[in-house]
């Protein structure tokens, strides 16, 4: 089994350091490793093509990871409905994304550090 660390970004807008936003994770297992183009899904939480994997491995602390990320989401608006960024941090939220920040990272060394 392997965990692995799915991420995806939603774009607020830009400024002169590029896009703004926020960042989204979802943790879980596979008994295999994830690859480019691979979409994944559990009860209630679904991601979009995986786009790039990343192998993580600290020798110090024992952490064995893959990250993954899946496509930017941008906001738009479609048949009179305004898709904005809140709406779909919202949506992320809802469907079992958890916001990536400070306590999500440590949260992450915490759960990969643990040998599956």
């Amino acid at each position: 089994m392997y965990h692995v660390i799915v991420k995806k970004f939603i774009v607020e807008g830009e400024d002169e350091h590029g896009q703004k936003g926020k960042n989204f994770y979802y943790h879980l297992m596979l008994p295999f490793p994830p690859s480019i183009g691979l979409t994944l899904s559990t009860s209630g939480w679904f991601c979009s093509e995986i786009l790039s994997v990343h192998w993580m491995q600290n020798e110090h602390s024992g952490q064995e990871y893959f990250t993954c990320s899946v496509a930017t989401e941008t906001p738009y608006k479609h048949d009179g409905h305004d898709y904005s960024f809140s709406y779909l941090c919202d949506l992320a939220l809802n469907s079992f994304w958890e916001l990536y920040d400070k306590k999500a990272k440590k949260s992450i060394d915490v759960l990969t550090i643990k040998p599956i």
